[in-house]
C-alpha cells in the first residue's frame, strides 16, 4: 500500500524481478466474461411504434374519449412523462369517417384531437408537449362503406415531431 503526502521527494518506484515473480506466482486463470451488474434502467424511449399502437377510437359523431380508450391515453402519458430528460413533441391527429360534410368532419376531427390533448393534460402531461391537427375524412385507416370501416376511421393518432 502506498501512502500519499505533500512532499517534494518522490518515493522510489518498486521494482519487480520478472524471473522471480514468474516462478513464485502461479499462472493466472483465463479471464471469464461475467455479466455486468444490473444498471439503473434508462428512461423509456418514445418511438414511433409507441404512437402507432395507441390509436384512440371514438363513437359516431362524438369527441368524448371513451372509458374503454382511457388506458391508451394513460399509457401514452406515462411514456411521455418518463422522457423528462429528453423533451419530445407529439402531434395528435383527429380523424373521422366519411359521413358528414368536409367542413363538419374537419371540425369534429379537431375536437377529437383536443379531447385527447385534454385527457393527456389531466394525466399530468405538459400542455406544450402536443400540437393538434384534423384530417377530417381525408386519411381513412380503412377503406369501406360499412360500420366496421367507419368505426376504424373515427380515431385519434399520434406522430412524434
Amino acid at each position: 500500500m502506498a501512502a500519499v503526502a505533500c512532499s517534494k521527494k518522490k518515493a522510489p518506484e518498486p521494482t519487480l524481478d520478472t524471473k522471480t515473480a514468474a516462478a513464485a506466482a502461479p499462472a493466472a486463470p483465463a479471464p471469464v466474461a461475467t455479466p455486468a451488474a444490473a444498471a439503473t434502467p434508462a428512461p423509456a424511449v418514445l418511438d414511433t411504434a409507441d404512437f402507432a399502437s395507441e390509436t384512440v377510437y371514438f363513437d359516431f359523431d362524438s369527441y368524448t374519449v371513451k372509458a374503454s380508450e382511457a388506458d391508451k391515453v394513460r399509457k401514452l402519458a406515462a411514456v411521455v412523462k418518463a422522457n423528462k430528460g429528453a423533451p419530445i413533441k407529439v402531434q395528435i391527429e383527429g380523424h373521422c369517417d366519411e359521413r358528414g360534410s368536409n367542413e363538419y368532419n374537419l371540425a369534429l376531427g379537431e375536437k377529437r384531437a383536443r379531447a385527447i390533448q385534454d385527457a393527456l393534460a389531466a394525466e399530468g402531461v405538459q400542455p406544450g408537449t402536443f400540437t393538434t391537427i384534423s384530417y377530417g375524412e381525408e386519411r381513412p385507416a380503412v377503406e369501406g362503406h360499412d360500420e366496421a370501416a367507419y368505426s376504424k376511421n373515427r380515431r385519434g393518432e399520434f406522430k412524434k415531431l
